[in-house]
């Protein structure tokens, strides 16, 4: 038996898994209400799916809302730009208005030094919200739209349905819901 089958062998996690998976984002505040579950209780069957890596926490705006696996960043904002820390806002805002920066230049723009600018710019790229890339062996930092962040999902989603990490009835839902926002 799986890691994958054996969570979901557990009722609430079960039920807990699903709701999250056709409905991406949930706040903890949404799943304890439509489960009537103690916090506690809540708590250990979300860290027990986390643990085994079927769902995925973030703050958004605050909050904490929850992912399936793989689909952290579904929604018409990127996933905890709201939340950003003094030095991550400075970053973003010098890579939306020069597309295509270096690290360097980054750097010596925001006045940061080299720990502090990895490290901030490391937790944008896992947000989402900038990527890296190469060009002509130079590394550059530009921000990545929503259509961009639209179009990366429905790729992970295809990915996903073609492994069979996702049931097409779930692909569906998230597609759908990538569409309408």
């Amino acid at each position: 038996m799986s890691d994958r089958e054996s969570a979901l062998k557990n009722r609430n996690r079960r039920m807990l898994f699903n709701y999250i998976k056709s409905h991406p984002g949930v706040t903890f505040g949404k799943l304890r209400e439509v489960y009537d579950l103690t916090d506690g209780n809540l708590r250990y069957h979300l860290g027990y799916l986390e643990k085994k890596r079927m769902v995925k926490a973030k703050y958004k705006g605050g909050k904490k809302v929850f992912y399936p696996e793989g689909m952290s960043g579904a929604g018409i904002e990127h996933p905890g730009e709201g939340a950003l820390n003094r030095e991550q806002r400075r970053i973003l805002k010098v890579v939306k208005q020069y597309p295509g920066i270096t690290r360097k230049e980054i750097s010596q723009i925001t006045n940061l030094g080299r720990s502090k600018l990895d490290s901030n710019l490391k937790r944008l790229r896992d947000q989402g919200i900038i990527r890296r890339y190469e060009e002509d062996g130079v590394v550059l930092y530009e921000y990545t739209s929503k259509k961009d962040l639209k179009r990366e999902m429905f790729k992970l989603l295809v990915i996903k349905l073609i492994r069979d990490e996702i049931d097409e009835e779930t692909f569906n839902v998230l597609k759908d819901e990538l569409e309408n926002e």
